[in-house]
């Protein structure tokens, strides 16, 4: 299976960034996820230092938008989303969640080769922001997505030319609810909070603010032991027991 990315940058999205019109204001918009191998006929991954050949990252860094609109019209994207979060790192830098859920309306497994990440521009263009392609192993050929099985990746871009950080600018206020779904699921979170199911037991004594009259409450509500002293006391006195 195929086990890393070769993660880069379009030229495309880099004028966008850093020449037309000193530098544009860029939000994070969505991802694309294909089968096409758009390195094939290219050696990827030189034998000898075990990095992206020159060819290859020259082929993905002048992958654009109307490369993206292609494969999409051919019907090789097969999966289409919001990304789950996004997290600037620091001035340049973006951290992307990529979350494929189990239930996509989809009748056989697929392939993911080529992610495609979609920004917006401060015109509401929306156009190919960067790459991110699988890179293949002797016996494998991507990864393989599985119908009823969540597909989750996490990818860095970073703006590295020198020259141009001082005028690249994100806008970044972006959580998709996918994240907030994964969030509240796991069993790692909100560990100090109780579960209405009863699957967590409370450790120390549950208290009520203050004093709370509970002769409106329903049948099965949380009276308090003080609530509950008072109601027996009251009997003992009606019933000349004290």
């Amino acid at each position: 299976m195929a086990t890393k990315f070769i993660t880069v940058i379009t030229d495309e999205a880099m004028q966008k960034i850093c020449y037309e019109g000193g530098g544009w204001v860029l939000t994070p918009y969505e991802f694309a996820v294909s089968e096409t191998d758009v390195l094939d006929g290219i050696q990827v991954i030189d034998p000898l230092t075990e990095e992206p050949t020159p060819e290859a990252l020259e082929k993905l860094n002048s992958l654009n938008t109307q490369s993206m609109m292609d494969d999409i019209n051919n019907n090789k994207v097969w999966c289409q989303l919001p990304f789950s979060s996004i997290v600037q790192a620091n001035a340049t830098t973006l951290n992307h969640h990529v979350v494929i859920p189990p239930d996509l309306d989809v009748t056989s497994n697929k392939t993911i080769k080529t992610i495609y990440f979609k920004y917006q521009s401060n015109a509401n263009e929306v156009f190919l922001y960067a790459i991110a392609y699988a890179v293949d192993t002797e016996d494998s050929y991507g990864i393989t997505y599985e119908i009823g099985v969540t597909q989750s990746f996490f990818f860095t871009f970073t703006v590295a030319n020198q020259s141009s950080i001082d005028i690249v600018k994100f806008q970044v206020n972006y959580t998709y609810p996918q994240d907030i779904d994964d969030h509240n699921l796991s069993d790692d979170v909100h560990d100090n909070m109780l579960k209405r199911d009863g699957s967590r037991t409370a450790t120390n004594f549950l208290n009520y603010s203050g004093y709370r009259d509970f002769s409106t409450a329903g049948n099965y509500a949380l009276v308090s032991k003080d609530y509950v002293d008072n109601l027996i006391a009251k009997l003992k006195r009606d019933n000349n027991l004290i």
